[in-house]
């Protein structure tokens, strides 16, 4: 989630700032379809099904790319974590 641009947060526990929150993007509609847009923008590039899928499949590929190089005795290290598999979830 990107603050202000997919979602808006608030400290846990604090239901006035939370308030604050709903109150500002409700007066805004414009801002609250926009940040609907993009929101769903990021969901559809990095957790719908099809790219959560794409992302598994490229890291089982790197696993067995990895496995086959143990087994050649050449070792390398990973790439990091993708988004949909709990990379960066800013992305």
């Amino acid at each position: 989630m990107q603050e202000g641009r997919t979602g808006l947060l608030a400290p846990p526990g604090d239901a006035d700032g939370l308030a604050a929150e709903l109150m500002r993007i409700g007066a805004d509609r414009a801002a609250a379809r926009l940040m609907g847009r993009q929101a769903r923008a990021h969901y559809e590039t990095a957790w719908s099904p099809p790219a959560s899928l794409a992302a598994l499949m490229r890291v089982y590929a790197e696993a067995i790319a990895l496995s086959r190089g143990r087994a050649h005795g050449r070792h390398r290290a990973p790439s990091a974590m993708v988004p949909a598999l709990g990379g960066d979830h800013g992305a």
